[in-house]
């Protein structure tokens, strides 16, 4: 008997009618990777402008840009123009981070 499901179709470890189990782990941590980085991106915001803490903001400025840049990883490895859409973001963060640090240096913790 002829199989119904044409081969490039069906899921690796599995039968063609079962969901694949590696899908919904990688949206999990692709959905925790982002949660993260949108709260170490709210969270620089309330430490410079809101606590006026120069210092700790560059810490969390400098979280934010590994997250970003791991956030475009993960997003480049499910599709490339995926993560090269996020990669001016990385870059912004990386450069919002040495922007904190300069008005760190400048200026103190107040």
């Amino acid at each position: 008997m002829d199989d119904p499901v044409p081969r490039h179709r069906r899921h690796v470890g599995g039968h063609a009618d079962e969901a694949p189990t590696h899908r919904p782990t990688h949206a999990r941590r692709f959905g925790l990777a982002l949660g993260l980085n949108l709260a170490a991106n709210a969270g620089w915001t309330v430490l410079f402008f809101r606590a006026r803490r120069p210092s700790v903001a560059t810490v969390g400025a400098l979280a934010l840009a590994a997250s970003s840049a791991d956030l475009a990883r993960r997003a480049a490895a499910a599709d490339r123009a995926h993560g090269w859409a996020l990669a001016p973001y990385a870059a912004w963060c990386t450069f919002a981070t040495a922007l904190s640090a300069d008005i760190w240096r400048r200026n103190g913790d107040g």
